[in-house]
This record gives structure tokens, C-alpha cells and sequence, in this order.
């Protein structure tokens, strides 16, 4: 949608680029914390700066349904990178 409205200008995104726990801490909702905190800051950064998306690359499956599961859509470019748009924040 917003690259239909400006489709030169730059979009502004905010990368996650590694988000990973320990294999022993594994399985207790470390992951989906560390995630849920990070959408709360980007919710706080993006108040001040516009940053319409954030963005992951996925590592394998397991890490794109984790994503997926909080709302988070692939690319058709590239099915391992995913995106959420901000204002859904």
C-alpha cells in the first residue's frame, strides 16, 4: 500500500536482526518475551521516526511459524524475510 502511494520514496523499516535463546532456556516463553519487548520499543522508536515496518529474516521454518504466529507476513520476494507493519503495533 505505501509503496503504491510513493513508489520512489524509501520505505523506513526497523531490521530484528538476531533473536535467539539459548537451546537450554528453550521452550518457557523466553522467545516470545524477547519479541514482545522488542515490538514495544520499535512501537516507542517508531512514534518518533515514522518507521512504517519491522522486518525478520527467518533462519529456518521453525523460526518463520514462530514469526508467523505473532502476525508477521513473508515477502514474496523472499518467503524467509517477514514484515509487520507498525501501525498494527
Amino acid at each position: 500500500m505505501l509503496r503504491k502511494q510513493h513508489p520512489i520514496a524509501p520505505i523506513g523499516c526497523i531490521l530484528i536482526g538476531r533473536l535467539a535463546v539459548d537451546i537450554r532456556y528453550q521452550g518457557r516463553g523466553l522467545g516470545s518475551d524477547l519479541l514482545i519487548h522488542a515490538l514495544n520499543t520499535i512501537k516507542l522508536i517508531a512514534q518518533m521516526t515514522g518507521v512504517a515496518f519491522v522486518v525478520v529474516d527467518a533462519k529456518d521454518e521453525t523460526a518463520k511459524s514462530f514469526y508467523e504466529k505473532y502476525g508477521f507476513k513473508s515477502l514474496t520476494t523472499n518467503p524467509m524475510r517477514l514484515c509487520y507493519p507498525v501501525k498494527h503495533l
